[in-house]
């Protein structure tokens, strides 16, 4: 926690600095390719992808795949729904820690149990924390990022290197890198999920 509180802007929480976030973000790809490749096909944080595979299996002529993406996107909403509410009777710090300690509990409980607890159980529960992790770590240093998927990760650290370099602004640099981080972290814990995945 020392080291954290090191690594933070000053007047910052820690909560909102980067060692968390890549934490964060290296445990979103770990569990992302475990609930995908042990789960059948369902992404957990990246909803987008469950809104087109619903499509798809819908005109391909499969509804049953497509309710187990459409519990996802459901478990999703109400996990947004549920920290917006939460986040209105406790202070940040107190979400934070309850989010964290949440997961903490119920993915451990999700390896223990994944030869017995049924795929929607495991996707269902999922989805929604991240939802609720997506919702309450919003900010890294003051920049606004993602731990749980990186399409606006990789928007922003684009236009903000560009512009970085064009304009010769370190701040948009650092900005950039920020998000380059986080996206590094995801894919480092989608690898060690998927490498994990197959040894086990």
């Amino acid at each position: 926690m020392e080291r954290i509180q090191r690594n933070r802007k000053p007047g910052l929480p820690a909560w909102h600095s980067l060692p968390v976030f890549l934490l964060l973000a290296a445990v979103g790809g770990v569990l992302e390719a475990y609930t995908y490749l042990l789960h059948n096909g369902v992404f957990c944080n990246a909803q987008t992808g469950n809104l087109v595979l619903i499509v798809f299996n819908l005109v391909g002529g499969e509804p049953g795949r497509a309710v187990q993406h459409l519990y996802s996107v459901l478990a999703f909403v109400a996990g947004i729904c549920f920290s917006f509410a939460l986040g209105r009777v406790i202070p940040p710090k107190v979400q934070c820690l309850w989010v964290v300690c949440a997961e903490i509990v119920c993915f451990a409980g999700l390896f223990f149990l994944s030869g017995q607890a049924p795929d929607w159980c495991v996707y269902v529960t999922a989805s929604f924390l991240f939802a609720m992790q997506y919702n309450t770590f919003s900010l890294c240093g003051g920049v606004a990022v993602s731990t749980t998927f990186c399409s606006n990760n990789l928007r922003q650290t684009c236009n903000l290197l560009i512009a970085g370099l064009r304009e010769r602004d370190r701040n948009k640099l650092k900005q950039s890198g920020v998000y380059a981080s986080v996206i590094a972290g995801f894919i480092s814990g989608a690898a060690i999920g998927a490498l994990a995945v197959r040894w086990t």
